[in-house]
């Protein structure tokens, strides 16, 4: 059952244990039932950081954070990985936010990559929700197993 299931199935439960007066107030004013989406989101963050990724970061790595190169995992002829995509379909959610944060920052020149380093065009707000709005992209499982990753890394 997803997130947004739960959400629903606790709300009329509550509405009905309750005597109606929750379930009527969402009913009525849903915009005031929902300030953040199932993983809890500030919806204006989230459109800030796809805004922020399609100007930045979709010329490399798709408009929906795809990939654009297909064989990703394949070196190029210089010998460095393509940028993967960021959706959840690759290795990203492998890593905690200080590691996605520092990649984003520092670029992966170091680390024998070819993204630049954007610690001087993105603030560290910039940075964040552009993660967030990745992160949305990815499956409940990937995103369960990514916040569990996260919680022992800091």
């Amino acid at each position: 059952m997803t997130n947004h299931v739960k959400e629903i199935v606790a709300i009329v439960t509550l509405g009905i244990l309750g005597g109606g007066g929750l379930l009527l107030s969402v009913i009525s004013n849903p915009a005031s039932a929902q300030t953040t989406n199932e993983r809890g989101h500030d919806p204006t963050v989230l459109r800030a950081g796809r805004t922020l990724f399609r100007k930045n970061c979709a010329v490399c790595h798709g408009w929906d954070a795809e990939g654009i190169t297909p064989d990703w995992q394949v070196r190029n002829e210089d010998g460095k990985l393509p940028p993967p995509p960021l959706n959840g379909t690759a290795h990203a959610w492998h890593h905690p936010t200080s590691v996605l944060t520092q990649i984003v920052k520092d670029g992966t020149a170091k680390l024998g990559g070819t993204m630049p380093a954007w610690r001087d065009e993105l603030s560290d707000a910039d940075i964040m929700s552009i993660l967030q709005w990745i992160t949305s992209l990815w499956p409940d499982e990937l995103y369960e197993a990514w916040l569990a990753r996260d919680a022992q890394n800091n």
